[in-house]
């Protein structure tokens, strides 16, 4: 019987990035889908139904901490771990990582992350 690969949903509005996160995880034997706001990573998330979400939290139409709301708010998506990345300073955005913080998230990675880095995280 063929393994079924997992399957990660990376809510990233770099286009850049995102390409370069999923060949990663497919290489990595992940299935990997992109999307690059919010709206749409809290539709993909109950569509693809992940087994895990790699969000940015600064992104368009409204924001990664609507994604988590989102996220939060249906027992389909509740339980879906979050793997949060972000080029945001803790020091300078003290107020946004304290309301972030309300948030299950399961791990944090800051920009500028290496693909060892990253894979790691997610295994």
């Amino acid at each position: 019987m063929e393994e079924v690969s997992k399957k990660i949903l990376i809510i990233e509005d770099d286009l850049m990035l995102a390409k370069l996160m999923r060949r990663r995880f497919i290489a990595a034997g992940f299935q990997a889908l992109v999307v690059p706001d919010a709206i749409l990573g809290n539709q993909e998330a109950h569509q693809f139904k992940p087994d895990l979400i790699v969000l940015e939290v600064m992104l368009p139409g409204g924001g990664g901490l609507a994604v988590l709301k989102g996220l939060e708010s249906s027992v389909y998506t509740a339980a879906i771990p979050v793997l949060v990345i972000t080029g945001l300073e803790r020091d300078r955005y003290e107020g946004y990582f304290r309301e972030l913080s309300q948030f299950q998230v399961d791990g944090y990675l800051e920009k500028p992350f290496d693909g060892a880095k990253l894979l790691a995280e997610v295994e």
